[in-house]
């Protein structure tokens, strides 16, 4: 989206007298089906892996045993939505794609590492039930469920978990 943006080869869309939101929903519907192919690989290449190892033991069989790797597919399939508007929207703000993209995904990392602090500090405020400070731990809650709805990788993060 940001080539075509910056190389004018969306003033194609413009000249063949496309209207806008058929251009952007067909952009759109393909990226998500690049998505989605990439997801349908990864879960089976999970489920191979499984296969072929062949050990409860192994920390990917509870993921793809075969009551839960549907429920792993879907919540993969329904990240789509929100992993590619995040994407359109992140890359109208930047003149390069290079640099959009380094800063979203160390803006995803450190979101997922806030995620796994927040629940630390509420963690441990909570072994003190003496002295439990309600309003703090309801604030890191508000504060999660910021950051989970701001960044689909938290919401996969915390699913699959």
């Amino acid at each position: 989206v940001g080539r075509e943006r910056l190389s004018g080869s969306k003033m194609l869309q413009l000249l063949t007298g496309t209207r806008t939101s058929t251009y952007w929903l067909s952009n759109y519907l393909f990226d998500a089906i690049v998505m989605l192919f990439n997801y349908i690989t990864m879960i089976t290449m999970l489920k191979i892996i499984d296969v072929i190892r062949n050990d409860e033991a192994n920390e990917i069989s509870p993921l793809a045993a075969n009551e839960n790797i549907g429920y792993l597919f879907l919540l993969l399939a329904v990240s789509i939505l929100p992993c590619c508007t995040l994407a359109y929207v992140w890359s109208f703000l930047f003149k390069t794609e290079l640099i959009g993209f380094i800063l979203l995904a160390i803006l995803m990392g450190v979101a997922a590492f806030l995620d796994m602090l927040f629940t630390f500090i509420i963690i441990f405020l909570n072994f003190d039930t003496t002295s439990r400070d309600t309003v703090l731990i309801n604030f890191i809650n508000f504060l999660q469920y910021v950051v989970l709805i701001l960044f689909p990788n938290v919401t996969v993060k915390r699913g699959m978990y």
